[in-house]
């Protein structure tokens, strides 16, 4: 039998294909928590201040975001490059041949959201109404990150042939 990977990949890859699976799940569940109570607007981000159970609700959910942003971009998919034997490249690099292979939309936006995931954790200091812009967006953009995990373990399991009982659910 002849395998699609390399072998010596396979178990890192696993890894943290498992990991962004759980990240999946946290972060739906958080926007569906946080988008789904209010309307966030600037007022209410104003209004934190004296709400601490939402401004912890909305910490998760920017955290969760990138954090599974960058283990999705940084890390699973320059895995995924070692494990076809190929060497990773940067970021727009991998962002790249992964929307070649149809795993990601587009590279651009996934450029976008590495900026996105930075604003986020700075922006609401500076700029309240650019901060729930952002946060809106990241609203969006969560479907991105959800469908690209979808997306690599459909391929590791069609494309490479990596047994469904090794993968994690989708």
């Amino acid at each position: 039998m002849t395998l699609n990977y390399r072998p010596e990949h396979l178990e890192r890859f696993l890894s943290m294909l498992t990991m962004v699976s759980k990240q999946a799940v946290l972060l739906a569940e958080t926007r569906k928590r946080l988008f789904g109570q209010a309307n966030i607007d600037a007022a209410w981000i104003n209004g934190l201040s004296n709400n601490d159970y939402w401004a912890d609700v909305l910490e998760s959910f920017v955290s969760r975001f990138g954090r599974m942003q960058d283990n999705l971009g940084d890390k699973l998919l320059p895995r995924l490059a070692l494990l076809e034997g190929e060497r990773p490249g940067n970021a727009i690099d991998n962002y790249n041949k992964a929307e070649q292979r149809g795993l990601i939309r587009s590279a651009d936006d996934w450029m976008n959201m590495r900026s996105l995931r930075n604003k986020l954790v700075h922006e609401y200091l500076d700029d309240v109404d650019e901060f729930v812009d952002s946060l809106h967006l990241a609203k969006t953009l969560t479907d991105d990150l959800l469908q690209a995990y979808k997306n690599i373990r459909h391929y590791a399991e069609h494309h490479l042939q990596i047994a469904p009982g090794k993968l994690p659910p989708l």
